[in-house]
């Protein structure tokens, strides 16, 4: 049998913190989460920053350094940032954390989907949400297109090169075509 390397996502953009008790929101509980995934066999844990205050994905590199000095502080796991983002996020905003952590991998998403979340928004009350943005924003997926043009392709490409951080290739269905960094 060959060689087995887990990848462990620990938060994402897209789920809410009221779908789960469970969700790492601030820096210190990611950074718990990824040294416990590591300890447990992960070879590489996936991260999204979220603001501290509010749980809101964020892309702000202050919080993904807090985030990947923490981890490497306490393990030697691969740290792999997220350039995924969310509806209101450029490209431009969403490879921001690449030159400034310059991290071992980031995300690299190879095309543009459809995903969507907003049935999720009918599970809940308003007063059931923790966070007042939580609603909106799923509620916003329903005509929320994942960019990733070519020219988006191309920008994350010679930032990661530049960076010398190699792409995590992330291709969510056979409509994605291969890119090669030159």
């Amino acid at each position: 049998m060959g060689k087995l390397i887990i990848t462990a996502a620990l938060t994402g953009n897209i789920t809410l913190p009221t779908q789960t008790p469970y969700l790492p929101l601030t820096p210190e509980q990611i950074i718990d989460d990824a040294v416990r995934a590591a300890n447990a066999g992960a070879a590489s844990v996936h991260i999204h920053g979220r603001d501290p205050q509010t749980g809101k994905p964020t892309t702000d590199p202050e919080v993904y350094r807090k985030i990947a000095s923490g981890i490497k502080e306490r393990s030697n796991v691969i740290v792999c940032i997220t350039t995924g983002g969310t509806a209101d996020m450029s490209a431009a905003d969403r490879v921001k954390v690449v030159p400034a952590l310059k991290p071992e991998l980031a995300t690299f998403n190879m095309g543009s989907i459809n995903f969507s979340i907003h049935p999720i928004a009918e599970r809940y009350k308003d007063e059931d949400y923790k966070y007042s943005w939580e609603k909106e924003f799923a509620m916003g997926t329903k005509e929320f297109i994942f960019r990733n043009t070519f020219g988006d392709i191309e920008h994350f490409c010679k930032t990661m090169k530049e960076s010398n951080t190699r792409p995590e290739h992330e291709v969510y269905d056979v409509g994605a075509k291969s890119c090669r960094i030159r």
